[in-house]
């Protein structure tokens, strides 16, 4: 088992973006200031890292994970199985992580969250 799953007291989250974004990294120090080492957040992605995009970031999460574009489901299932989420957060249009992750897996709540109304529209 994992390091981040002994303690079952933990609340484990696993984010997806296809690359992590400021909004994820305000979560993630939110999240961190409020419930302390009682929370393990894992960060699977397909681009790039915080730190390859702004300098700094990638210290918030205790792990992140790149993510095969060929194989989002296979990917999802085991980072499930290694890490054991209580939640899956699926962020940033299109919307292709987050249908991967509920395909990937019946049993871990998937949210999606939009930044706003505007990327749920197709604008061509």
């Amino acid at each position: 088992m994992c390091y981040y799953c002994v303690s079952e007291m933990r609340l484990r989250i696993l984010f997806l973006e296809p690359q992590p974004c400021i909004r994820a990294l305000k979560y993630a120090r939110g999240l961190e200031a409020a419930l302390g080492d009682t929370i393990v957040i894992i960060f699977g992605y397909l681009f790039h890292t915080l730190n390859a995009l702004y300098g700094g970031g990638d210290e918030v999460f205790d792990e992140l994970v790149k993510l095969h574009p060929n194989d989002l489901e296979g990917d999802i299932k085991r980072l499930v199985n290694r890490f054991h989420p209580d939640v899956i957060h699926s962020h940033i249009a299109p919307d292709f992580l987050t249908i991967s992750a509920i395909e990937a897996v019946n049993e871990v709540s998937v949210i999606h969250d939009c930044n706003e109304a505007l990327t749920l529209r197709e604008t061509g």
